[in-house]
């Protein structure tokens, strides 16, 4: 799960419903945990992330679907580079086309030095 994904949907939908961290983190966990989660910087618990989905009016499955989509395309593009670095380019040329074609991919743009 990558956790700067899984912190930004959190953090997004806290903000549709207008919650703030020390609302959404009432008798779940800290503050400061919330923030910690949604800079990126921590990963929460099995317990805290249900009920921050329960708080949140969402599956646990909705909460992580984009963090599980995001690690799946990260783990190819690593594949890649350590093909690119043993020279194999046509092997990385088709996972990064295998990336390019991952529905609702979003990754930031990468530079590929050869």
């Amino acid at each position: 799960m990558n956790p700067n994904i899984l912190g930004q949907r959190i953090k997004e939908l806290r903000m549709k419903k207008g919650l703030k961290q020390q609302e959404l983190s009432e008798g779940i966990c800290t503050p400061s945990m919330v923030s910690q989660v949604e800079s990126g910087r921590a990963r929460p618990s099995h317990d805290v992330l249900v009920g921050i989905a329960e708080r949140l009016d969402v599956s646990l499955e909705f909460l992580l679907a984009d963090a599980n989509l995001n690690m799946k395309v990260s783990s190819k593009y690593k594949m890649a580079r350590g093909f690119i670095a043993s020279r194999l380019y046509r092997t990385a040329a088709e996972l990064l086309e295998e990336i390019l074609l991952e529905p609702d991919a979003r990754t930031p743009a990468v530079e590929v030095k050869i």
